[in-house]
C-alpha cells in the first residue's frame, strides 16, 4: 500500500492537501479532518475502521467521494 500526502501553500491556497493513492486518482482537500478521514481509510485496523466509518456517513471522506463518482461516471 502506498499513499501519498503533500501540503500545498501558495499565495492563493493555504492548506491545501493532495492526497494520492497507489490506484486512485488524486484528491485535494483543505481540512486536516479529511486527512484523517483518508488515513483511516485506508490503513484503518477495527478502530479506525468504526472511525472511518463515521467519517463515510457524513461525507468527509474523500476518498470514498471519488470513489463513488468514478462509480456514477461508469454506470
Amino acid at each position: 500500500m502506498s499513499l501519498k500526502i503533500t501540503r500545498v501553500s501558495t499565495a492563493v491556497k493555504k492548506g491545501l492537501y493532495v492526497i494520492k493513492p497507489k490506484g486512485l486518482k488524486a484528491v485535494k482537500t483543505d481540512s486536516i479532518d479529511e486527512v484523517g478521514a483518508v488515513i483511516a481509510h485506508y490503513f484503518g485496523g477495527k478502530e479506525d475502521r468504526a472511525r472511518h466509518d463515521i467519517y463515510k456517513r457524513r461525507g468527509l471522506c474523500p476518498l470514498c467521494n471519488a470513489m463513488d463518482e468514478e462509480a456514477k461516471k461508469d454506470a
